[in-house]
């Protein structure tokens, strides 16, 4: 402290108060990213020319933890590379990247992977840094940040269709009967990692000889309304599907007399997935269901015995069996002796 009137020499120590101009910047590597892949951050700091000395600055950055993670040993400093156990607190960076002089940058770099798709479909972190200026003051630049556009990826649809009995057994291949009931299952899946399809319709037209069972729709084993039928036409939404997910329609139905030999029908599901519309794919059951026709026929003649120049009447009878399959273009004939008249 100078007193008033001093003249003796005093020794000040002066310190170097100018003002620090920081900056912190935020970059991505790509334009938008999807489920399952991975990107690299880039966090640049600096200093002003002519300014003071930004000491002991530190940089973090909270990640959006529900749908990013930092991929380990990836993190670097100006080049080099940096321990996880010095950079990371879970899913928050937090480096001391020491001192910033004047004019000086330096660079973090880090790769994140994709572990969940927003329902905004945007991820978004916000870094910041703190320092402190020759005085001791903790000078900090505003916070940066940048936005990511994420999307599952291009799905693909696969469908299967089985037929069995009531106790659940495969009848590919086997007789059917008229009156029996059969259930068919139609097996939708999304066979791509971290894809998604939504919007997922499945088609069935029942053919001639089928009669669907009121009460008998599901999906994955829970009821569905029998309004998803029209007559023959079933059309049910089934909503997403998620990479290596599927779901299951069920449904029952009555063999008719109106079964026909070979008995097919082509059940279809398509949906949409990112950026496209998924192609409508198709499944049949692998063999066919036959109900074939079982006839009789009997003859009978009204009299026991006849006399000569007596009259009497054939009753023929052609019957098919009641759980057996239509039985086309009959033809009926009977000979007998032209002695006869």
């Amino acid at each position: 402290m100078i007193e008033k009137d001093q003249k003796a020499p005093v020794k000040l120590n002066l310190k170097n108060y100018q003002p620090v101009k920081p900056k912190l910047t935020k970059s991505v590597n790509v334009k938008e990213t999807t489920l399952g892949s991975e990107y690299t951050y880039t966090l640049k700091v600096s200093n002003d020319q002519n300014t003071g000395i930004w000491h002991d600055v530190v940089v973090k950055d909270a990640l959006d933890s529900a749908n990013i993670q930092h991929v380990a040993n990836t993190t670097t400093l100006a080049g080099q590379a940096v321990a996880d156990s010095q950079a990371w607190q879970g899913e928050q960076l937090a480096l001391n990247v020491g001192d910033l002089k004047p004019g000086e940058t330096k660079t973090i770099q880090f790769k994140v992977h994709v572990i969940d798709v927003p329902k905004d479909k945007i991820i978004n972190n916000v870094a910041s840094a703190a320092g402190q200026d020759g005085a001791g003051n903790e000078v900090t630049p505003p916070d940066a940040s940048v936005k990511v556009p994420v999307d599952y990826k291009t799905g693909e649809l696969v469908s299967t269709k089985s037929v069995s009995d009531q106790a659940g057994n495969n009848i590919n291949g086997h007789t059917v009967k008229v009156g029996d009931i059969i259930h068919f299952d139609i097996k939708v899946a999304n066979k791509v990692t971290d894809s998604i399809v939504t919007d997922i319709l499945v088609k069935d037209t029942l053919v001639k000889g089928f009669s669907y069972q009121a009460g008998s729709l599901t999906v994955d084993g829970q009821a569905a309304s029998d309004s998803n039928f029209n007559g023959q036409n079933l059309a049910i939404n089934i909503g997403d599907l998620k990479g290596n997910q599927e779901k299951t329609v069920g449904f029952d139905v009555k063999i008719t007399a109106e079964a026909d030999g070979s008995m097919k029908n082509v059940a279809t599901s398509t949906g949409k997935t990112p950026g496209t519309d998924v192609p409508t794919t198709s499944t049949t059951p692998n063999t066919d269901n036959e109900a074939n026709p079982e006839p009789t026929l009997t003859k009978e003649a009204s009299v026991k015995d006849v006399e000569l120049g007596g009259t009497y009447t054939y009753t023929l009878t052609l019957k098919n069996d009641d759980h057996a399959g239509i039985w086309h273009n009959a033809i009926l004939k009977d000979s007998y002796q032209s002695k006869f008249h």
